[in-house]
């Protein structure tokens, strides 16, 4: 991982079109491919007799879960994860505010309430929206 923190912005340029160029599932061989040309090594030499595999194991498996392009989604269903997660947090503090017994926590609650309700329908419309542009 440490070599990954001391990449350039044209070492990661390279790593992310490689990636983005990528559109459907890879299988081992052609991921062992695409490794040798980006001049990475997929396994690494320890001083003893022991292989140990690389990180470069983590992002073959992230392809072959469900490729690079479905795991970023679209702005809005990002944005919907983002609405949820913080109204979310908002509830749980107004909930804990009213119940000791601050009034006005109450339209804070409902606020969150509805807040996250929306972002979980943006999600999902985003999501939606994406399949029929993708037609699946």
């Amino acid at each position: 991982m440490t070599a990954l923190a001391r990449a350039t912005d044209a070492q990661s340029e390279v790593v992310c079109e490689a990636l983005a160029a990528v559109s459907q599932l890879l299988g081992r061989g052609d991921f062992e491919e695409l490794v040798e040309r980006l001049g990475w090594c997929s396994e690494t030499e320890t001083a003893g007799t022991t292989r140990r595999r690389s990180g470069i194991a983590v992002v073959w498996l992230l392809l072959h879960a469900g490729g690079m392009r479905e795991m970023l989604g679209s702005r809005g269903e990002v944005v919907g994860v983002l609405l949820v997660v913080a109204a979310s947090i908002a509830l749980v503090v107004a909930a804990f505010a009213f119940r000791a017994g601050d009034d006005l926590a109450f339209f804070v609650l409902i606020s969150a309430f509805a807040a996250g309700t929306t972002g979980f329908g943006v999600h999902i419309a985003s999501r939606e929206a994406r399949f029929r542009r993708e037609k699946r």
